[in-house]
């Protein structure tokens, strides 16, 4: 998910707290980004070791907490799971059937 790709009035809809939150995501997807092409790069090269270590680091570029001092391996966070559900209506609406 990038900010770009978000339409301006739900992010409209967003607190300043939350809107960080979101700028934080946003950095963290780019970073991803970045090392994902060089990662399949180094697989598609016979580099194992390079790639494996590259996707390491892609895995390490979340936030070990979010701002809110959930875990990132516990349970959903009800705030980041708020600012989900503003930036897109609806997602969750499968898990509720």
């Amino acid at each position: 998910m990038f900010i770009k790709d978000i339409k301006l009035e739900l992010l409209a809809k967003l607190t300043p707290e939350q809107l960080k939150v979101v700028e934080r995501w946003d950095r963290e997807a780019q970073e991803r980004a970045k090392l994902i092409p060089e990662m399949c790069a180094a697989y598609d090269s016979g580099e194992k070791e390079k790639a494996k270590e590259l996707s390491l680091q892609i895995l390490s570029t979340d936030a070990e907490y979010c701002e809110h001092g959930r875990h990132k391996d516990s349970a959903h966070c009800l705030a980041c799971e708020e600012i989900e559900e503003i930036l897109f209506p609806g997602l969750n609406d499968i898990d509720r059937a």
